[in-house]
C-alpha cells in the first residue's frame, strides 16, 4: 500500500521536531543539583547576562545588591517561562534593588549586553523553528527586525 504524500510530509515533520528537540533538550530535574544549597553570595545567573551588567547603574549597586538583582531576574525569568511569556524582565526586579522601574527598563533597554542576552535566549528557539521549517521568508525577516537574530 501506497503512503499518501501528506503522510509523507507529516512524518518528516514530525522526525524534525523530535531531532531538534532531542538535540536542544534541557531538562533541570536531571541537570540541576536540586538538593544543593545556593552558594551564601553567589549569583544566581552569570553576572554578564543580568540585564544591567556593564551599565553605570550596575556600578552604583553593592554586591548584595548584584546578587539579589540576579535572583529576581532568575525569579522573573522562571515566571514567564512558567505562564508561556516571553523572557522579558518584570519591573519589581529593579524596584527590589531600590532602582525605579521606569529607570531600570530604560536602562536595560539600552544595555548591549542584556540585548546579546536576549538574542542568546532567542537563538534556541529560533533554532528550534528553523530546523523544522517553520521560520522562513517573512517570518525570519520579522526575528531579524525584532534584533532576535
Amino acid at each position: 500500500m501506497e503512503v499518501a504524500p501528506a503522510e509523507t510530509e507529516r512524518a518528516a515533520v514530525a522526525e524534525r521536531l523530535l531531532t531538534s528537540s532531542l538535540r536542544t533538550s534541557y531538562d533541570p530535574t536531571v541537570e540541576i543539583d536540586w538538593d544543593a544549597p545556593h552558594a551564601p553570595g553567589g549569583y544566581w545567573l552569570p553576572p554578564h547576562r543580568s540585564s544591567l551588567y556593564g551599565t553605570s547603574l550596575w556600578e552604583q549597586l553593592s554586591q548584595e545588591q548584584r546578587v539579589e538583582l540576579t535572583k529576581h531576574e532568575v525569579a522573573s525569568a522562571a515566571s514567564a517561562a512558567y505562564t508561556i511569556a516571553n523572557r522579558l524582565v518584570h519591573p519589581d526586579v529593579y524596584a527590589a534593588v531600590g532602582i525605579p522601574p521606569a529607570v531600570g527598563r530604560a536602562t536595560a533597554r539600552a544595555n548591549p549586553h542584556w540585548r546579546a542576552t536576549l538574542r542568546w535566549s532567542a537563538a534556541r528557539v529560533h533554532a528550534n523553528l528553523a530546523d523544522v521549517g517553520l521560520v522562513a521568508g517573512p517570518g525570519r525577516l520579522l526575528w531579524a527586525r525584532a534584533g532576535l537574530i
